[in-house]
C-alpha cells in the first residue's frame, strides 16, 4: 500500500484560491458576507418572535461589521503610507 506524502507548497500560502484549509462552500466568505448573514438572520428570527436568538445575531452582526470597517480603515491607511 502507497503512503501518501503530504507538501506544502508556501508560495501560494497567500493565494485564496489554493487555500485547502477552508472548506468549498465557506471559500470565499467575508467579513462583510458573514455581518449581512448574522444580520438577515436577526431580521428573521424578529418577525419570527425570537427575540433572543434575534439580539444575539444582530449583536453578532454588530461586531463583525465593526471589525470589518476598523480593519478596511487601517488597510486604507497602509496602502496609502
Amino acid at each position: 500500500m502507497a503512503s501518501k506524502k503530504l507538501t506544502i507548497n508556501f508560495y501560494n500560502a497567500g493565494n485564496r484560491e489554493s487555500s485547502s484549509a477552508l472548506s468549498g462552500k465557506m471559500k470565499g466568505k467575508t467579513m462583510l458576507q458573514w455581518a449581512l448573514i448574522f444580520l438577515v438572520v436577526a431580521i428573521v428570527a424578529a418577525v419570527l418572535g425570537f427575540g433572543g436568538i434575534a439580539g444575539t445575531a444582530s449583536w453578532i452582526a454588530q461586531v463583525i461589521f465593526v471589525v470589518f470597517v476598523i480593519l478596511a480603515i487601517i488597510a486604507f491607511i497602509r496602502r496609502n503610507v
